[in-house]
C-alpha cells in the first residue's frame, strides 16, 4: 500500500486532513481485501468448475458404458432368441418314376447364422426299392454350394439309406452340425436320390436352426 505523504494543512483544517487520510487508508485497505477476496473466489470457482467438468466427464463415460452394455445385451438377446427359432418344411406328396436325383419341388428353409454354425435335420420315407435322403446347403448371397448333396449321398455316415417293399414304407431321420459363413443368407433343402426307377418317396422334411 502506498505511503500517505505528510500534509501541510492549516491547523484549522488539520482535523479534516486526518479524517480524509484515515478514510482513504480505510478505503484502500477495503479495496485490497476486496481484490484478495475476489482472487480467492475465482480460485475456488475455478476449482469447482474443474470438479464439475470431471463429474460430467465421468457421467458421460458411464453413459457410454451403459449404452454399449445395452447394445451388447440386445445383440446377445437376439442371438439367444435365434437359437430358439427352428425353420421347418415338409411335404407328404409322392415322388415316383425317376432315378438319380429328384428334380421337382422339395421342402427347403432359409436362415442366417450369427455364430457361423447351424444344425440341420432331414428325413423322409419311401417304398418300392432303394433310395437315399440327403440335403444341400447353398449360400444365397454368392450362389456357392456349402454342403453338396453328392457329398452327403456318397457318405455312409451322413446319408439316410432306406430300402422299402411294396407294402412296407420305412423312414429315417438324422441331424448334423454344419459350419457356414457368418450372417450369410442360406437355403437348406432336403434331397431325394432313387437307386431304382420305381422307388416312391412318400414324404420328406427338413429343418434348420442356429446353434452355438
Amino acid at each position: 500500500m502506498a505511503v500517505t505523504p505528510p500534509h501541510n494543512l492549516d491547523p484549522n483544517a488539520a482535523p479534516w486532513g486526518r479524517w480524509a487520510t484515515e478514510r482513504i487508508e480505510t478505503l484502500d485497505t477495503m479495496l485490497t481485501r476486496g481484490k484478495q477476496d475476489q482472487a480467492n473466489n475465482n480460485y475456488q470457482l475455478n476449482g469447482s468448475i474443474n470438479v464439475i467438468n470431471e463429474q460430467v466427464r465421468l457421467i458421460r463415460e458411464q453413459q457410454d458404458s451403459i449404452r454399449l452394455t445395452v447394445e451388447q445385451l440386445a445383440v446377445q438377446q437376439a442371438l439367444l432368441t435365434s437359437y430358439q427359432v427352428v425353420r421347418y418344411a415338409d411335404s407328404d406328396s409322392t415322388s415316383t418314376n425317376f432315378s438319380g436325383w429328384y428334380t421337382g419341388s422339395l421342402p427347403s428353409v432359409t436362415l442366417a447364422s450369427a455364430t457361423g454354425r447351424i444344425e440341420v435335420g432331414y428325413g423322409g420315407s419311401l417304398n418300392g426299392g432303394n433310395g437315399y435322403i440327403c440335403y444341400q446347403v447353398v449360400n444365397l448371397d454368392t450362389g456357392a454350394v456349402i454342403v453338396n448333396r453328392n457329398t452327403i449321398q456318397q457318405s455312409p455316415s451322413r446319408r439316410i439309406a432306406i430300402t422299402g417293399g411294396a407294402s412296407f414304407t420305412p423312414s429315417g431321420y438324422r441331424t448334423e452340425i454344419v459350419d457356414v459363413p457368418v450372417d450369410a443368407n442360406l437355403r437348406v433343402t432336403v434331397q431325394l436320390y432313387a437307386s431304382d426307377t420305381y422307388v416312391a418317396f412318400l414324404g420328406s422334411s427338413v429343418q434348420a436352426k442356429v446353434t452355438p
